[in-house]
Order: structure tokens, then C-alpha cells, then sequence
């Protein structure tokens, strides 16, 4: 009869947990396949490889390392840049500012010598025999395609003359009136 109590507390006992049928136990635990892991591992590695051996090259190319350089030099020289396709402000919108750049010159037939004006970003250099040489600080406000203009802060002083001016686009020449547009202008060009 001892034998029999055991048995009944065992059967008792296993029939009171709950019963797990195997689906359940598939299902609780995710499925994870092992070569999609190896997939993405190798995927990141590659990915780290190609920028590694991209930077690398750029970095040869610009310290001449050969053949990278002259592959980079054919490169720029095929590039394309903005300096390419003229930006042209709109031709109807005035009044608006205006930068020269390079020498211009007059030469005054009457007393035999000349003028320059020299524009470099916003400051324009006037070399005159009698004058000397004076360096300015210069806006030029276009109030239209050939009538502007131009004032001019002496970096010496600080005083502010203003010039009108005139600007002929076709010869690359300026026309400036430094006692008013009733009085002769002096003509500079190229």
C-alpha cells in the first residue's frame, strides 16, 4: 500500500501543472536564422573596407602619390564648376552695387601723363604724377546699366567723396565726374 500513495502524488501532481504541447514551446522562442547574422557582420565589414580604401586614395591623390594624382588632376580638370555658367544678376532690379576689378587708365593728352585707378576687392588705388598715390574705399551703386555712383572713403582721412560716373559696358571704360555731370568727365579704360 505504501507504493500506491507515492504513485498517486506523482500522477497528482503532473496532472495539476500545465501541459505544454510542443507548438506552444516553438513558438515562445524566436527563430533566428545563423547565416542572416553573418550576413549583416559581413555587410558592415565591407562597407568599413570601401570607405578605408576610399579615404586612403583621396588622401594619396592630394599628396601625390602616383597614380592617384594624375587620376585626381583628370578629374578636375573635367569637373565642372560654378565659374562655368555666368550668374547674371536681374538686368531690371536697380539700384544695385557693382564690383570692378583690374587697372584702368587715363591718359591726359594735354599735360603728357597718366592716370591709374586700380580696383581689388572694395578698395581702388589712384596713382597720379601730381597727386601721388591715394587708396580708397569704394562703393559703386548702379542706379542703371551705365549710370551709377561711386563713393569713395579715403583710408587715410576717412572723408567720403561722392563721383557719378558713367560705365560703357561694350569698351570696359568708365567715365567720372569729379566736379559734377555738368563738367567734363575723365575717361578710363583698360
Amino acid at each position: 500500500m505504501e507504493s500506491s500513495k507515492p504513485q498517486e502524488s506523482t500522477e497528482s501532481r503532473e496532472s495539476n501543472e500545465p501541459q505544454e504541447s510542443p507548438e506552444s514551446q516553438v513558438s515562445s522562442t524566436p527563430v533566428k536564422k545563423p547565416g542572416k547574422k553573418r550576413l549583416k557582420r559581413l555587410h558592415r565589414v565591407v562597407v568599413v573596407v570601401v570607405g578605408v580604401a576610399l579615404g586612403l586614395s583621396i588622401a594619396a591623390s592630394y599628396a601625390g602619390i602616383q597614380p592617384f594624382a594624375t587620376y585626381k588632376d583628370l578629374v578636375m580638370q573635367r569637373a565642372v564648376t560654378l565659374d562655368d555658367f555666368p550668374v547674371s544678376a536681374p538686368e531690371d532690379v536697380y539700384p544695385r552695387t557693382r564690383r570692378f576689378a583690374g587697372t584702368y587708365r587715363n591718359t591726359v593728352p594735354v599735360l603728357d601723363y597718366e592716370q591709374t585707378l586700380t580696383f581689388q576687392s572694395d578698395t581702388v588705388t589712384m596713382v597720379d604724377e601730381f597727386a601721388g598715390t591715394v587708396v580708397f574705399r569704394y562703393v559703386a551703386t548702379m542706379q542703371s546699366e551705365t549710370e551709377g555712383v561711386l563713393d569713395l572713403e579715403d583710408v587715410g582721412s576717412g572723408k567720403v567723396t561722392r563721383v557719378p560716373m558713367q560705365y560703357v559696358l561694350d569698351a570696359d571704360c568708365f567715365i567720372l565726374y569729379p566736379q559734377g555731370r555738368e563738367s567734363e568727365g575723365a575717361t578710363y579704360c583698360k
